[in-house]
């Protein structure tokens, strides 16, 4: 048993005040500055729900005068959140002609019951709370949509794999793979899964399997990383995607693209396979980051489009967020966002990834047919960041890559572009690995560096290979997180791959010795998606 080093407990309590900060920030700016205030023609009701076991659920309905029912819209609150975190957006949506209900998920502040990190009693509750609000609010039962964010979103779209009766979903800042989210490449994200453990404890009444899961990641981070594993298929949209194509709601996805909880890669995978109506967009920000200023009543592009997506596919209301393209990725440094009817990468423009800069690795070989070595266990200047949750405030990283260290990364630097170029889509990077211990993590950091030698970070990715041994390099693919960048003329890719990164558990064993090499047959090639 390896237990869980003193820096990974740092970084579990400084994600945990991360989260909890986000929350304050939604349930305290909420009633201030008369953002929100309430319609003329709004009721705001508490309600407590008792679900089919006894457990009683906060709830907060929202209605606006009118004649006959009207679409109703659930909103089950995020992790660690009330109801009141809906309150604003809440009254936005009824104040536009839906009736709107908004609940604490169970285990958490006011309701009752156990946290089952999204269990099966939870994703029941969904479909509970909407046929209680069929009896007990002016709702029409042919019109219903659920918006959630987080653990809010991620329950609304198992719901919708197991309820035919919800027409249209709107998920913000989930999951859909809930190991390729917390325990990615066989990486276990110790500062996420940390501060959503470390919140069930102080917000709720965590079950036995959450507190047995915080005690295997402070004394195991690799256990618990396989916890994640068994637990994920009953708990992902994933695994209900037949489901989902069945029932046929409209899906809306929205993430950040440097979403620290639920990094974007695997929704690409999810929205992929679905056959339902569907739209993916991503914008920069960390989780909760671009739908935070939404929640408070602000323009939003993430909320913004969500009402309109529900308006379209409730009410029938034509609208220019139905009629565009299903793709929407907002460009990281113009802003302007980009829309295509499948994921790009059509175009990939290959580097091939010739002896790393000898600065940092010990080298043999030539150009092209290489190997280079590095002792494992020591950070380098590539950093993942600080995660920012649910503030908005997200701010790219930089690094002073030109001053770099020796001996604790690999570094390939490509070419100066002559024009400005928009990278959009997934990158990756083919190379073969050997290592004295049986296993090994890498971080790949792809980076934009201007003239200066600053970098900022366009993607990052962690990924955890197993079975290898010292003599024998297995060829590996890793996948970067998705981006859309522009680069300025006159600026060019880097390519950093160290051992270390604060958010996440390195399986290998610090001093060990990973090996990186370029073959014939295997070149070590770096694949960019770009556009123009």
């Amino acid at each position: 048993m390896k237990s869980l080093p003193h820096r990974w407990r740092i970084a579990i309590g400084g994600a945990f005040a991360v989260l909890a900060a986000g929350v304050v920030v939604v349930a305290v700016r909420s009633g201030s500055d008369g953002v929100g205030a309430k319609p003329h023609n709004a009721a705001d009701v508490r309600a407590t729900i008792r679900t089919s076991d006894g457990v009683t659920l906060a709830a907060e309905v929202i209605t606006s005068k009118g004649t006959g029912p009207a679409p109703l819209v659930v909103m089950p609150a995020s992790w660690g959140a009330t109801a009141a975190e809906y309150h604003v957006v809440g009254m936005r949506f009824a104040a536009a002609g839906y009736v709107v209900l908004a609940y604490t998920q169970r285990g958490f502040f006011d309701s009752g019951g156990e946290i089952d990190f999204a269990g099966p009693r939870t994703q029941r509750d969904v479909s509970e709370v909407i046929t209680w609000a069929l009896a007990h609010a002016p709702a029409d039962p042919k019109h219903i949509g659920l918006l959630g964010v987080s653990y809010g979103a991620g329950m609304s779209l198992l719901a919708a794999a197991n309820d035919s009766r919800i027409r249209a979903v709107v998920a913000l800042s989930t999951w859909a793979d809930m190991a390729a989210s917390l325990h990615p490449n066989g990486t276990t994200s110790a500062y996420a899964l940390g501060g959503l453990l470390s919140n069930a404890k102080t917000s709720g009444h965590p079950s036995a399997l959450v507190a047995s899961l915080t005690q295997r990641l402070i004394a195991d981070p690799t256990a618990a990383g396989a916890t994640i594993d068994t637990m994920s298929p009953s708990r992902s949209p994933m695994a209900y995607i037949d489901a989902l194509n069945r029932n046929q709601p409209a899906i809306m996805l929205a993430n950040g693209y440097e979403d620290s909880l639920f990094g974007p890669h695997q929704l690409v995978d999810f929205f992929a396979k679905l056959t339902t109506p569907k739209r993916l967009q991503l914008a920069p920000g960390d989780h909760g980051g671009p739908e935070s200023a939404g929640l408070r009543g602000k323009k939003d592009d993430a909320v913004d489009n969500g009402l309109q997506w529900l308006d379209h596919y409730l009410r029938g209301r034509p609208n220019v967020v139905a009629a565009a393209k299903p793709i929407q990725l907002q460009d990281q440094t113009t802003g302007v966002w980009h829309g295509y009817a499948t994921w790009p990468g059509a175009r990939q423009l290959t580097v091939d990834l010739a002896q790393p800069d000898t600065r940092t690795v010990t080298m043999q070989g030539t150009p092209s047919v290489w190997t280079a070595g590095l002792t494992t266990g020591t950070d380098s200047a590539a950093t993942s960041g600080q995660p920012l949750v649910f503030s908005g405030l997200y701010q790219v990283p930089h690094a002073q890559l030109a001053t770099m260290p020796t001996g604790q990364a690999f570094v390939w630097s490509g070419p100066a572009v002559t024009s400005p170029t928009l990278v959009s889509g997934t990158s990756s990077l083919h190379v073969s690995m050997a290592s004295s211990g049986p296993s090994v993590t890498v971080f790949a950091y792809l980076y934009d560096v201007g003239a200066s030698g600053t970098g900022q970070l366009m993607s990052v990715t962690p990924f955890t290979a197993t079975g290898l041994t010292p003599d024998t390099a297995h060829a590996v693919t890793i996948s970067l997180q998705p981006t859309s960048w522009t680069l300025p003329a006159g600026d060019h890719l880097e390519l950093i791959v160290d051992t270390v990164d604060l958010r996440y558990h390195s399986a290998a064993p610090a001093g060990s010795t990973l090996t990186m090499t370029s073959t014939a047959s295997h070149p070590a090639t770096l694949q960019v998606p770009v556009l123009g």
